[in-house]
């Protein structure tokens, strides 16, 4: 197999593993904003849209929106992809 697809299978596989977590949490009715944030930022990171996260997250459009505009004030980003970088960045700096 590929080197990409073994890394495309395991991240798609890994994002599935996510959204079932997610998705427990939804009905265990402990969704916190925190929760929404970290899918948002992933799936943002991942390329998809807000109608999309929308749709995986089972939450409304306008939600996200909301968690978008939320996640660019914390990270102070000038737009998504920013945050992500800024998001990433911050992941590195916590585990090195």
């Amino acid at each position: 197999m590929p080197r990409d697809t073994f890394h495309s299978i395991y991240n798609d596989e890994w994002a599935k593993c996510q959204l079932e977590n997610a998705r427990s949490i939804i009905m265990s009715k402990t969704w916190t904003s925190k929760v929404i944030r970290d899918n948002v930022l992933y799936l943002s990171s991942q390329g998809k849209t807000t109608k999309e996260i929308a749709t995986l997250l089972e939450i409304t459009y306008d939600n996200v929106k909301f968690h978008k505009k939320q996640l660019m004030l914390e990270f102070k980003a000038n737009n998504m992809t920013h945050a992500v970088y800024l998001w990433h960045q911050k992941l590195l700096e916590d585990y090195s």
